[in-house]
């Protein structure tokens, strides 16, 4: 074990530096949060999605229904506003669905990456193993 080695140990014993598994742990926790919060921003932007898709049942069944075409050119722009409006927000449910299967695949490779920190190889054992 080099003098590098054994002072890094030392620092971490002190708790003046994290040690890996520290690091880890915070970046999992961190992961976490995201997760939350985007999943959160998913539900406020399912509320959003609803809202829109009435206005839009609303605003069909009134062009339907307008006798004018004055009237039901009104209605078709404001049609059109909510459409654009609704695949906007479609597009940043997929981001945000991204982002939550992007940070869940980090999280699970983080979570190996920690079980194989907390429970090392034994090739010491597995070397005496093999050579008896």
């Amino acid at each position: 074990m080099a003098i590098n080695d054994v002072l890094a140990e030392v620092v971490e014993k002190l708790g003046l530096k994290d040690s890996e598994l520290d690091t880890l742990n915070k970046s999992r926790a961190t992961l976490e949060a995201s997760i939350r919060n985007n999943q959160d921003q998913l539900e406020a932007m399912n509320d959003d999605i609803d809202a829109i898709e009435a206005q839009i049942r609303v605003k069909k069944k009134t062009y339907n229904d307008a006798t004018s075409t004055a009237k039901q050119k009104i209605v078709k722009r404001e049609l059109m506003t909510l459409l654009a409006t609704h695949k906007r927000k479609s597009e940043i449910i997929d981001v945000i669905a991204d982002r939550i299967d992007n940070d869940r695949a980090l999280y699970d490779k983080l979570e190996i990456v920690i079980f194989a920190l907390k429970n090392p190889v034994r090739t010491g054992t597995i070397e005496s193993t093999t050579s008896d």
